[in-house]
């Protein structure tokens, strides 16, 4: 229909104006003038049917079932709610009680620890690792506190050069 328009346009330009003159006093030319010249809503209809459907099933289906649905299970409410649930969890075993806290200090230090050692373990310190996890009191002395050396010599002061 553009198009059409477009070769109408250029068909009148390039006429000789005296022969479109008479054509504008055509009666037929008049009447599908006033008859183009009217608003149809051409528009209106195309948005309504068109246009406010696609953004309709867009609204429903991708921003509230996808993004406020889907996303935000996973996303930051999810994780919100899984945070809730842990510490309610937890909060149950929280009394307040000061031996009680100092108590999960240390046996949480101990643990980690002990996880440290027995990850990292070679042979040569599996022997006293293996006595701390059967709940032996192991002399300071005899930790393997030369692992530990070279454990911290290796990651943690290395040349950042090399």
């Amino acid at each position: 229909m553009a198009l059409s328009g477009i070769f109408l346009c250029f068909f009148m330009y390039n006429a000789n104006l005296k022969n479109f003159f008479f054509i504008k006093l055509n009666k037929t030319f008049i009447f599908l003038y006033t008859f183009l010249i009217k608003k149809w809503f051409f528009d209106k209809l195309s948005v309504i049917l068109l246009t406010q459907s696609v953004f309709k099933t867009g609204y429903h289906f991708s921003y509230q079932k996808i993004d406020r649905g889907l996303i935000e299970q996973f996303g930051p409410t999810g994780i919100v709610n899984l945070f809730q649930l842990v510490s309610t969890f937890f909060l149950k075993f929280h009394t307040g009680l000061i031996h009680q806290n100092l108590f999960l200090t240390i046996f949480t230090t101990i643990l980690l620890f002990i996880s440290f050692f027995t990850s990292n373990c070679d042979d040569d310190n599996s022997d006293v690792i293996s006595r701390l996890l059967a709940g032996e009191i192991v002399p300071f002395d005899e930790l393997p506190w030369d692992y530990f050396d070279q454990y911290w010599a290796d990651n943690c002061c290395a040349d950042p050069k090399t």
